[in-house]
């Protein structure tokens, strides 16, 4: 589900050329379409890197994120992305929620103009 206008979504960023930042997640949590063929670069970190990782980075297209997680949720994320002027897309890994706009526009609050996807992760 997606709640701002042109962004990359997830599939697209993971079948594409694209430089893809994944916080605080394992490659086992990313969501696979079938068919699908990864193509993107993938730089997978904790949350404590992230800060540093942008600052040095070049051209990041998409970060990727779990809505919450044991030291961090998507909030602190935003924060950081807005920190660093973050101008892509970002996606996160979530449980179904109720009411996913509230999220969305908490999120907007403290990082307005990001496009933000939120993706679905069934249970295990």
């Amino acid at each position: 589900m997606s709640f701002s206008g042109p962004h990359l979504s997830l599939n697209t960023a993971l079948t594409s050329n694209r430089r893809v930042l994944v916080v605080g997640l394992h490659p086992d949590d990313l969501p696979q379409w079938p068919g699908q063929t990864l193509s993107a670069t993938l730089c997978f970190l904790p949350f404590s890197r992230l800060r540093l990782t942008l600052a040095g980075a070049a051209s990041i297209d998409c970060v990727v994120s779990p809505l919450v997680a044991p030291r961090f949720d998507a909030l602190e994320v935003a924060a950081e992305l807005s920190l660093a002027g973050f101008c892509g897309s970002l996606v996160l890994i979530m449980p179904r929620v109720p009411r996913p706009e509230i999220i969305y526009r908490e999120l907007m609050q403290i990082c307005p103009g990001l496009s933000v996807e939120m993706v679905a992760k069934a249970p295990h």
